[in-house]
């Protein structure tokens, strides 16, 4: 935009230049009018062409601008594919790993409820909270603890006590 407002100033000048070169053939006695106003037209075509130039600068300035631009535009363009790349690559790594450790990991779940025969109630939220199935004749006991009320190791033994 610089170069923009410093075409309009070499345009105005010329004009101004014009106007006043002008003003001197006119003072001048030899020179007919004729002549007068071949030295107006021809610096009325100088500040034409001065300002046509100052606009094609102005004008390359922008298109470099606008070069660079669009260049900054694909370089980010490609990054962001990359990425793209490297996402679907870890996406399907973790598709692998969760395809393989989900059934592994209910297996042994599975494991552990049948051995330890509990049967846990996971929609509590706020409490452990189950019971135990009865084993060879035993009663069904229920388990029921307020969460953060003892130390995981009383937890863990009142557990087993009820298990065994």
């Amino acid at each position: 935009m610089v170069v923009a407002s410093e075409a309009v100033l070499d345009a105005e000048w010329a004009s101004e230049a014009a106007h006043a070169e002008a003003q001197k053939a006119r003072a001048s006695a030899d020179l007919s009018k004729k002549d007068i106003s071949r030295v107006e037209h021809a610096w009325a075509l100088a500040a034409r062409v001065a300002e046509a130039e100052a606009e094609k600068r102005a004008a390359g300035e922008n298109l470099t601008n606008m070069e660079k631009e669009a260049q900054s535009l694909e370089e980010l363009q490609d990054e962001l594919k990359e990425r793209g790349a490297t996402l679907k690559v870890r996406r399907a790594e973790v598709d692998s790993v969760a395809a393989e450790e989900v059934p592994r990991a209910k297996h042994e779940l599975s494991l552990y409820a049948h051995i330890s025969k509990i049967s846990w109630q996971y929609e509590v939220t706020d409490r452990i909270k189950g019971r135990v199935n009865a084993h060879e004749g035993k009663d069904l006991k229920v388990i029921d603890f307020v969460m953060n009320d003892r130390s995981d190791y009383h937890v863990t033994n009142d557990l087993w006590n009820m298990i065994g």
